[in-house]
């Protein structure tokens, strides 16, 4: 479960990191799951519209919302109970979990591939498994931050010296997120693009988690 703490955000947190982001100084809400408060930036946003639960970062959406961590036991926590309380309003979802679950890995992941083509405009990413193996020790020698991605298809050598990167999709699906033909690997450095990078990597490993029997209590 995610600590209330100074986050020391890391490429990969579960294979061991490759070092630190920023810490948000925002206002605090709290996880409608777990009551763990965090910088609303580190939260997944969520408000209800007509039968549809929606998602946006942080809260930078109007209205009313409810705060839950990109966390695989927060998100599979929401119910319509919970949201009731927390939105202040009868909430009657058309969709099941899984349902929701999957539509919000799918916004994850275009979310993730939009940020690394933004940070390639803005000359905050750099390409190659050599590279983004140097920086990775870098960091960690360090104390400095950005965000290693590798790709599921490097050979074993070459994902072993990537261990701490975060793996998504092939050689070929990173590569037409940047608009190259194939790259193996990327670095982004230290920047918003990093920042929320990170969050929407969570979410999206988060989601694919959650995905499992249903919760059906609505405490």
């Amino acid at each position: 479960m995610v600590q209330k703490q100074e986050i020391l955000r890391t490429a990969a947190p579960e294979e061991g990191g490759a070092g630190r982001l920023r810490a948000d100084s925002l206002p605090e809400r709290s996880c409608v799951v777990c009551r763990v408060s965090l910088p609303a930036s580190q939260l997944l946003r969520l408000s209800y519209m007509e039968g549809v639960l929606l998602f946006d970062r942080g809260g930078k959406a109007r209205g009313r919302g409810a705060y839950v961590c990109p966390e695989a036991s927060c998100l599979r926590g929401v119910n319509s109970g919970r949201l009731s309380r927390a939105l202040r309003s009868q909430v009657s979802l058309s969709e099941s979990m899984d349902e929701i679950l999957e539509r919000l890995g799918a916004l994850a992941k275009r979310r993730i591939l939009e940020t690394l083509g933004l940070a390639r405009r803005s000359g905050k990413l750099e390409m190659g498994t050599d590279r983004v193996a140097e920086n990775l020790k870098t960091c960690m020698d360090m104390g400095e931050s950005g965000v290693a991605l590798r790709t599921s298809d490097l050979s074993e050598r070459t994902a072993h010296s990537l261990r701490r990167a975060w793996v998504l999709g092939t050689s070929q699906d990173l590569g037409r997120a940047i608009g190259v033909a194939r790259v193996g690997a990327l670095w982004v450095s230290a920047s918003r693009f990093a920042v929320g990078l990170d969050f929407w990597l969570r979410v999206e490993r988060a989601s694919c988690s959650a995905r499992g029997p249903a919760v059906v209590s609505d405490d």
